[in-house]
């Protein structure tokens, strides 16, 4: 009794501090929430739900914490998730929050286990949005890259150069660092009635005005200086906005925004700087516009310092100031090396404390190889008036890298700015080894699919010919079963090796989409008839319905379309034991020039269950394990409907009942092609006399592939030769006249690459000219690309397809 009564209080107190927790989680503004051990969320406070924007309703049908992480985050969650269920420490919890309407913010995640009579029941975690931190993260960086732009032209300035000599450098960097088209400044004459242009730096393809802008009355720009003077600058989005008189002058250079600053020099005006943008309308933030105004400042500033010393020296007050907000190592050194002051922040990248610097000579501080190598930098920079030095050194455990710019400041002192760039170098190092990694990964892909498409497909290539030509001998009734079980197999061993190679075109951005006329209705009969044997041999009904109203001709690729259209449609054969398979064509919306169709695959297969729906569209990949050993298939078909869709800006969908079927469906936009034209277009006139006494070379190593594309040839009534390799070929087609020849690649004493370079070799223009067709049991794209790089006219993938081969002779041989 006394255990009931216990175990009560101690629910009780659960329960009360459950609902403590909620409370207080209601009142606070970041989201709160729990997930069960699945990861399922169980529950989240309103800021939760106002900051994802989810409900109440999404909570019940089950929200997984993978569905509010970005893609490229999900798979280190998972493992963080784990993690946390083992009572593991975290090491990273920044990720990408993925909001219900698809948007996205930085968020650090951190989590605890819930336990209950040591019992875990999930995880409790709290969100904090970051989006701010990286906001002022990015402002930060944008500060230090104009501060360093900053220093490098202060360095500039503080040189022994002329004014001359040192302005046209700082206009490029200031060009090249704000992307504007062109820098410049103008000085208006003694008297004040007039200004030129002095100075000018353009960007790429900006066209050069300096010449032209000389002696420019103000008289013809009253609007000009008033605005300088009154406003400060000169800043337009959109020169449209300013005066008439201002327009006139700007216009025919092209110019579609400017900011002007007015030049002061002891207190005079006496000019002004400009920033031009010619290419776009341009709108400065207010750091940027801080930037540029600063940068005005300095230039007015050095102009004073060549003027006289009070304005020396206050060039110099406004340039230290803005060196002490470097965050790099300022030196200030006699040629001597004596250390006469130093500025830094962060002492802690010092080698020695700031007291030691102080009046010593720098090359006493360090090891004699660094002291030669200090000396010979400042002997440089004294010589040359600059000089940038890289070092390294065994600092607080660690080796650090340095960078060292050394500035000659006069006959007998120079100043150096040192950048700590460990971490850039060791980034760089990262990357490229990484880089050399992926592309050694790239070339053993590469190279393997390159051997293996053409290993297999070289005895596929005998298999397909001898079947087709079998089936063309008109067998027995009772062989024709046999042969077209022989021949289905190989196409689909064909099919299979296809969809690898595809995916690797696909993955490496290799493929390129078509834009041609097509008629749809033959599309879908074309389907029909290569899959309905597929479906017949399961006992199962195929069929196929176009909407009425749909254009019968339409413009896309339509090779890749009916990829597609094959794929679903031999995938729901393959998952469909009994029933059918339904393929409909149903108009969305639909213009004079386009329309948009919905494409559906329905069938009345096993089904998928919903928590597998979204696996099966990923490389390699099947429901389950047993699905791939009932049904086999290499788990690339729908890999690739969505990589295919993905390039036609489409993306495919599935409804599925587990036991009960299937549907695929996805819209595509296509533009509506001319019948007419389709037509013409597609007119065939061959006749089995097209290429009568066309004089073949066959350049082939493998017997049956000889055995076989000689039966197509002599249908043909060609007159055929053979070469088992490249250096016979070489020589037959010294010795004989041939219309063309057929060139398989890879052969032993010399390949076809080697071989079509010796014929195109010859002076003879025949031999130039002869049209050489690559064989290839190889049918990836570099091959292609490497064909024709040899000098081969076409490219034809082995096992081929008759019609094609003849479509591809008939077009090199110039017959009709």
């Amino acid at each position: 009794m006394e255990e009931e009564k216990l175990s009560h209080v101690t629910h009780e107190a659960l329960k009360a501090s459950e609902r403590r927790f909620v409370e207080t989680s209601e009142l606070l503004p970041q989201p709160i929430w729990e997930a069960d051990n699945k990861g399922y969320f169980t529950y989240t406070n309103r800021a939760g739900f106002k900051t994802m924007g989810f409900n109440k309703d999404d909570l019940k049908k089950g929200i997984h914490f993978t569905d509010i992480i970005a893609k490229k985050d999900r798979e280190r969650i998972k493992r963080n998730f784990l993690k946390r269920l083992r009572g593991e420490e975290i090491s990273n919890s920044e990720y990408t929050c993925l909001r219900k309407d698809g948007s996205t913010f930085p968020a650090l995640i951190y989590t605890s286990r819930i336990l209950q009579n040591n019992k875990l029941l999930g995880v409790r975690g709290i969100t904090l949005d970051i989006s701010s931190q990286k906001e002022s993260e990015l402002k930060l960086q944008k500060n230090l890259r104009q501060q360093e732009l900053l220093s490098e032209i202060a360095l500039t300035l503080n040189s022994l150069a002329g004014f001359d000599e040192k302005i046209n450098p700082i206009l490029q960097k200031v060009g090249e660092h704000t992307q504007v088209s062109r820098v410049y400044i103008f000085e208006d004459s003694p008297d004040g009635n007039s200004t030129s242009n002095t100075f000018e730096w353009c960007n790429k393809d900006i066209a050069a005005q300096i010449d032209e802008l000389q002696g420019i009355p103000y008289e013809m720009i009253p609007s000009w200086r008033k605005i300088l003077l009154q406003k400060g600058r000169v800043y337009s989005e959109d020169i449209t906005e300013l005066p008439e008189d201002v327009r006139a002058i700007l216009e025919p250079q092209n110019i579609k925004s400017i900011i002007v600053y007015p030049l002061f020099v002891r207190e005079r005006f006496f000019g002004f700087i400009g920033f031009d943008e010619c290419v776009r309308h341009k709108k400065w933030d207010k750091s940027e516009l801080e930037l540029l105004k600063t940068i005005t400042g300095m230039i007015a500033n050095d102009y004073e310092k060549e003027l006289s010393e009070k304005s020396l020296k206050e060039s110099e007050a406004k340039n230290n100031a803005i060196l002490e907000s470097i965050p790099d190592i300022l030196f200030h050194l006699t040629k001597e090396g004596k250390i006469l002051s130093y500025r830094n922040n962060y002492s802690e990248t010092l080698a020695y404390t700031p007291e030691t610097f102080i009046n010593n000579n720098i090359f006493s501080l360090f090891p004699n190889d660094f002291s030669l190598k200090l000396q010979n930098a400042i002997r440089e920079c004294m010589k040359k008036g600059f000089y940038k030095m890289d070092y390294s050194m065994y600092l607080n455990n660690k080796t650090q890298h340095f960078e060292a710019r050394l500035a000659k400041m006069n006959e007998h002192e120079i100043i150096s700015i040192v950048r700590n760039v460990s971490d850039r170098i060791e980034y760089e190092s990262m990357l490229k080894k990484e880089r050399d990694k992926a592309r050694k990964a790239n070339k053993i892909k590469t190279d393997f699919l390159s051997t293996m498409s053409h290993e297999i497909r070289t005895p596929l290539n005998a298999v397909v010919g001898l079947t087709n030509i079998l089936l063309m001998e008109h067998p027995k009734k009772s062989q024709i079963e046999t042969l077209s079980t022989l021949k289905f197999s190989s196409q689909n061993l064909l099919n299979i090796i296809n969809n690898i190679l595809d995916y690797n075109k696909l993955s490496s951005n290799k493929v390129n989409l078509e834009q041609i006329d097509f008629n749809v209705f033959e599309l879908l009969k074309g389907m029909h008839y290569a899959m309905n044997n597929l479906a017949r041999n399961k006992n199962i009904g195929l069929t196929y319905h176009i909407e009425e109203g749909i254009p019968q001709i339409l413009v896309g690729d339509s090779t890749r379309l009916l990829q597609v259209i094959n794929n679903l449609v031999s995938n729901s054969i393959k998952f469909t034991r009994d029933g059918e398979v339904k393929v409909r064509v149903e108009m969305n919306k639909k213009t004079p020039k386009n329309v948009e169709l919905k494409f559906r695959v329905i069938d009345t297969g096993i089904g998928i269950p919903k928590d597998k729906i979204k696996s099966i569209f990923k490389d390699f990949k099947q429901a389950s394990s047993s699905t791939t050993r009932e049904f086999g298939g290499t788990g690339l078909g729908l890999a690739i409907v969505k990589k295919l869709l993905k390039m036609m800006r489409s993306d495919i969908h599935v409804i599925s009942n587990p036991g009960k079927g299937s549907e695929f469906f996805f819209n595509l936009k296509l533009k509506v092609g001319d019948k007419k034209i389709f037509r013409a277009s597609h007119k065939k006139n061959i006749n089995p006399n097209t290429l009568r006494g066309v004089r073949v070379l066959l350049v082939e190593d493998n017997k049956i592939n000889q055995i076989v594309a000689r039966r197509f040839l002599d249908d043909w009534n060609c007159i055929t030769d053979f070469a088992e390799n490249g250096q016979v070929a070489v020589e037959k087609v010294k010795a004989n006249d041939y219309n063309i020849v057929l060139m398989d690649l890879q052969m032993p004493v010399m390949d076809g690459y080697k071989a079509t370079t010796e014929i195109r070799k010859y002076k003879n223009g025949k031999f130039k000219n002869l049209p050489i067709i690559a064989l290839s049991a190889s049918a990836l794209g570099e091959i292609e690309t490497k064909a024709e790089k040899f000098g081969m006219d076409d490219f034809v993938v082995k096992p081929f397809d008759p019609e094609y081969l003849f479509s591809i002779m008939v077009k090199h041989t110039g017959k009709k």
